[in-house]
């Protein structure tokens, strides 16, 4: 019997030809407290928030990426610090564009907004990220992005070719880390489509750590 031809598109999600996609690793920050000092933005990782960075660097240290990302506010550098003891010779890329969406935003007049003044401009910067991550990062390549629960939900929307308005509500526990496989293709919003192939996971948390 004459086999079928695979269906248009199937090679494209092939998760085992590591060359068709960019492999994304997503990781929120540790636990935040209340300190603030001059000159950074937003609150400090509390002892525990340390703790998790650590151990989630920990959990990547025998592996390599051809990029790190992280958030300028401080609790993303914070957490970005603990991977680079384990990844020094790596690129690494603070961006405010993938600050916290209708977060701490560390000057006023932003704060200050109307509400869909602020979401409008907040998902500007995330797409603009979202368009120079793509074109900077060819399919083959890993890229990790330490960044924050808002930021991560809307990322993988737009990865995905996803509304976010009706994308579902994904978890994000302190330093949680999310896997992404971003396929390039002809057309679609952002040239790719993402699959998450892990969500939300702790597993280099004890269970008294998670929070």
């Amino acid at each position: 019997m004459k086999e079928q031809e695979p269906a248009a598109g199937s090679r494209a999600l092939d998760p085992h030809d590591e060359s068709r996609y960019l492999s994304l690793c997503l990781i929120r920050h540790g636990q935040i407290g209340d300190e603030y000092r001059a000159n950074e933005i937003g609150p400090r990782l509390t002892p525990l928030g340390e703790r998790q960075a650590a151990k989630a660097a920990l959990r990547f240290a025998e592996q390599s990426f051809d990029c790190i990302y992280s958030s300028d506010a401080q609790r993303a550098l914070d957490t970005a610090k603990a991977m680079l003891e384990h990844h020094p010779e790596t690129r690494y890329v603070i961006s405010s564009d993938i600050r916290e969406i209708s977060g701490w935003h560390g000057r006023r007049r932003m704060v200050n907004l109307p509400l869909t003044r602020r979401v409008r401009i907040e998902r500007r910067r995330v797409r603009r990220f979202c368009d120079k991550l793509l074109a900077d990062h060819p399919p083959g390549q890993r890229v990790l992005i330490v960044a924050h629960g808002n930021l991560i939900r809307y990322l993988i929307s737009l990865l995905a070719g996803v509304s976010p308005n009706r994308g579902i509500a994904l978890e994000t526990r302190h330093t949680g880390v999310f896997m992404l496989q971003a396929y390039r293709r002809k057309e679609p919003q952002f040239n790719a489509r993402a699959v998450v192939s892990l969500a939300n996971c702790v597993k280099h948390l004890e269970s008294d750590e998670i929070s």
